[in-house]
């Protein structure tokens, strides 16, 4: 029996609506922001800004290409030297020099890149526990409709526990074998263009292009299955884990067994979940042209606005132009936190619908209460 999908999304919207409007309260919507945040669901960055020194670079480049038209090098100039197509002898002296440096110093090397794995691991890690706990924090705050944090945190402390073994182990396994991977890749590489020293950079990339696309392939492989596997993780395990109250490794062949069994009813669940996905998607281009007439309107208003005050006495001057800065900043702040809280019933409507397809799934699994029981319940844990 495969779960009637748009009648699922309907009653997941309508469980989001009651817990997030009836009534409505900044102390849920904020919590939730936080535990979704914590647990990997929802994004506080909400834009993508690019380096903020690419526009100096592009503008060197340009400066650099209008020199070259206008002054040709003097041959021997460190000008040509920089220009000169790289080669694999540069690239061998590069990395000669890198060991004798390291030779040499190899205590502060040592120390330096074991203190920033150290670093690096150790924040990934904590960030993975948070994860995995704050993920059964969620599901506990929607099945039950008591968004707290301190008690689900304790509550759920064991399986939290268990299912971060289970990311820890996916991270370790993963970045390992990213890191062979390159490793391995990068001395075949270089011991074929050891055959041929002089051969630029980019005639190498031309001629051995089947190398470099079979890579492409296979990273592209590797990210389908990171998210294939993120999605078995937090479609199924976590839920089932929730339902089942046992550690992940007696979870896992039970959820394998469900995928097994069920894998036509989750391939349109998949299905259906991209096509939302994609709705929203347009939904949020269309609001994104929204923003940007409302930005362009605004900018016209206080280019007159900056006219008018233009004509102002001075000390008027500054005290709008304070005013005008204030307004901006609290625009800026007003439109993150927005595209913030803006998430929250998204995330919410998306994980009830997970439970509830599992739930029409698996009649064994039960994480909301039966529709005659009346009065919210917390979920029944088998």
């Amino acid at each position: 029996m495969i779960p009637d999908l748009p009648k699922l999304t309907t009653e997941a919207v309508r469980r989001t609506i009651a817990l997030l409007f009836g009534p409505f309260r900044w102390s849920v919507w904020l919590r939730l922001a936080l535990v979704g945040f914590l647990a990997g669901q929802i994004s506080f960055s909400c834009s993508a800004n690019l380096p903020s020194d690419l526009g100096e670079v592009l503008q060197n480049r340009d400066k650099q290409a209008q020199t070259s038209t206008t002054q040709a090098p003097a041959p021997g100039s460190e000008q040509l030297k920089e220009e000169l197509p790289l080669t694999y002898r540069q690239v061998r002296e590069g990395l000669d020099r890198f060991a004798v440096w390291r030779a040499r110093n190899g205590f502060l090397f040592w120390g330096i890149l074991g203190l920033a794995l150290l670093f690096f691991f150790g924040l990934t890690a904590l960030f993975l526990w948070l994860n995995a706990r704050f993920s059964f924090v969620l599901i506990e705050m929607l099945t039950s409709g008591v968004v707290s944090i301190g008690e689900p945190f304790r509550r759920n402390g064991a399986v939290g526990n268990s299912y971060f073994q289970l990311l820890l182990a996916l991270a370790v396994l993963s970045s390992g074998g990213m890191l062979a991977w390159m490793g391995g890749m990068g001395r075949f590489l270089l011991s074929l263009w050891a055959a041929t020293p002089d051969l630029p950079a980019e005639r190498f990339l031309v001629e051995h292009w089947p190398i470099f696309l079979g890579n492409f392939g296979l990273f592209l492989l590797w990210i389908l299955a990171a998210v294939g596997i993120g999605f078995f993780a937090g479609q199924l395990v976590v839920p089932v884990m929730f339902a089942r109250r046992r550690p992940v490794w007696l979870v896992l062949p039970e959820a394998f067994k469900l995928l097994a069994g069920r894998i036509r009813a989750v391939a349109l669940y998949v299905l259906w979940l991209i096509l939302l996905n994609f709705v929203l998607g347009m939904a949020f281009f269309l609001l994104m042209i929204g923003f940007i007439i409302l930005a362009v309107i605004g900018i016209v208003i206080l280019a007159g606005a900056a006219a008018l005050v233009s004509a102002l006495p001075t000390p008027l001057q500054w005290i709008f132009g304070i005013i005008g800065v204030l307004l901006l900043v609290a625009l800026a702040f007003l439109l993150w936190g927005a595209g913030v809280l803006i998430q929250v019933p998204l995330v919410a409507a998306f994980k009830i619908l997970n439970l509830r397809f599992l739930e029409d799934l698996e009649p064994g699994y039960r994480f909301f209460p039966a529709p005659a029981d009346g009065a919210p319940e917390p979920p029944v844990v088998h």
